[in-house]
């Protein structure tokens, strides 16, 4: 097995080696292979309802959030969960004429990025540490109504209950609103007041189930109009972060050696047993044989918490030196979800040497990662 990378999720995955990581082979691709002529040359027809924008070729965001994205979104939210009471929901909803202004100058991928600039640099400047993840929505209301793009922002950032100097707030609606003025002036829109154009609140219950509200939403890219050049409103990057918000989801992870992997899913019952986790195995794509096509399988293993994953690692060093010793630590541990430290005949599996090799191995974990165990 591959090494795994482990990320705030706490799943380790068994990918084979020769697995992922590269283009898939000559005919299995989606895209036609080079050798391959399209069916009428140049001339080929372009697909029903693609527009200007298929005309101009293919380009990043007509398919949404990438893969990578809702990774990203994903394990931020969960981490964002540890300081929840500090994170806020920032919408931001423009009006007609400012969207027509962005279309006209093909500028709204620049608005969106100088949007979470002045919010961070606001944050920084006051003393936060300036946690801003922004995602992309597609208003559902205006689109269906007009059958156009009209795309909202949704920004989870830290700074909620904080104040300024001077005891003002440092974020809500007056301050988040003269952000969305300087955003537009650095697009070439002069704007004296953006009034109603942000809404704040205090995020009370759970950081991924407020965007996962707003994503449910989206509408359907291929169903919108793109003509006259409303595909410039088409984002193609859905989500933009912070350097401490990249920095933050980075730094929780961490990999672990192929050996361990294949030790891992051989021993999943024993771990299932012990109470440190769930595997499973999961559908990544397909091949094609003689007898059409196969779904290709990852087994995985999801664990319940750090704590977990140093057990196992433990575990799995005893078993390295002894299987015996292993098979007798899970018969007197099953069922209870912890290692039995207390029984001096059963404690003798963990030799001085292996602890050692334990604390070695830590110790090569990066700071972030060390801090969960």
């Amino acid at each position: 097995y591959r090494d795994a990378k482990v990320g705030p999720d706490l799943v380790v995955r068994g990918v084979p080696e020769g697995l992922g990581g590269g283009r898939p082979p000559l005919g299995l691709s989606s895209l036609p292979n080079s050798q391959e002529t399209p069916p009428d040359g140049d001339n080929a027809p372009l697909p029903q309802g693609s527009g200007p924008a298929s005309a101009k070729g293919r380009r990043h965001g007509l398919n949404g959030m990438s893969r990578k994205g809702r990774r990203f979104t994903g394990d931020f939210c969960l981490l964002a969960e540890q300081c929840r009471k500090r994170m806020a929901m920032w919408t931001v909803n423009l009006t007609d004429g400012w969207y027509l202004q962005l279309k006209e100058t093909g500028q709204w991928a620049l608005f969106q990025r100088r949007l979470i600039d002045h919010l961070t640099q606001h944050l920084v400047e006051h003393g936060d540490i300036a946690l801003v993840l922004g995602v992309v929505e597609l208003g559902p209301k205006r689109g269906q109504r007009t059958g156009r793009p009209y795309p909202h922002l949704h920004i989870v950032c830290s700074g909620w209950g904080a104040r300024r100097k001077g005891g003002r707030w440092l974020i809500g609606p007056a301050v988040m609103d003269g952000l969305v003025v300087k955003a537009l002036a650095s697009c070439g829109i002069r704007a004296e007041t953006a009034e109603a154009a942000s809404n704040v609140s205090q995020i009370r219950h759970s950081v991924k189930s407020y965007l996962r509200a707003y994503l449910k939403k989206q509408v359907d890219v291929p169903s919108l109009d793109l003509s006259d050049g409303w595909d410039e409103l088409i984002p193609r990057q859905w989500w933009n972060r912070s350097d401490a918000a990249s920095a933050l989801v980075l730094g929780h992870y961490f990999k672990l050696p192929g050996e361990f992997v294949y030790w891992m899913l051989a021993q999943r019952k024993q771990l299932e047993g012990l109470k440190l986790g769930i595997g499973g195995i999961s559908v990544v794509g397909s091949r094609r044989t003689l007898t059409g096509e196969r779904p290709i399988e990852i087994e995985w293993f999801r664990f319940f918490d750090p704590a977990a994953i140093a057990r196992a690692i433990e575990l799995w060093l005893v078993y390295e030196r002894d299987p015996w010793s292993f098979e007798e630590e899970v018969r007197l541990c099953l069922g209870k979800g912890d290692l039995d430290r207390q029984n001096s005949e059963h404690a003798a599996a963990f030799s001085a040497a292996a602890m050692c090799e334990v604390t070695e191995w830590l110790d090569v974990l990066p700071t972030s990662a060390r801090r969960h165990w």
